[in-house]
């Protein structure tokens, strides 16, 4: 990844435009590629990844996705994204920030809890099988 879109080696900055890797992203109205982060450990290997969205309207910043690489949990680099995405957010004017969490992921749900987030509602998800539906 080296020092291309801003990313140091080792470090956090956003994503180099051909290195992304949810291009549908882009067609959302309300996507920004400045909050569209990536962390490198020391030797430039893929770690980490968040999109920050922010909602001007509500001045409220929201992560989705936020992912890990299983070889490099552990290691800080989630913890990193977020830190770096709720900076540039804040640089954004957002004063609130969320996240929404599947339950029984415990990993994440430290590490949103690592960045000081803290459960505000809970959320249910209804589904159903489509197979007979018509």
């Amino acid at each position: 990844m080296g020092e291309a879109g801003g990313i140091t080696s080792g470090g956090v900055g956003s994503v180099p435009r051909n290195a992304r890797s949810l291009p549908r992203a882009e067609i959302h109205p309300g996507y920004d590629p400045t909050l569209d982060l990536v962390a490198a450990n020391p030797e430039d290997e893929f770690g980490s990844y968040c999109i920050c969205w922010l909602v001007p309207a509500s001045k409220t910043g929201l992560f989705e996705p936020v992912g890990t690489a299983p070889d490099h949990r552990r290691k800080g680099l989630g913890r990193a994204v977020m830190l770096e995405g709720m900076r540039r957010l804040q640089d954004f004017g957002a004063e609130d920030a969320l996240i929404t969490y599947v339950g029984g992921n415990e990993a994440a749900a430290r590490l949103y809890e690592s960045v000081g987030f803290q459960i505000v509602a809970r959320e249910y998800l209804y589904g159903r099988k489509l197979e007979g539906f018509l």
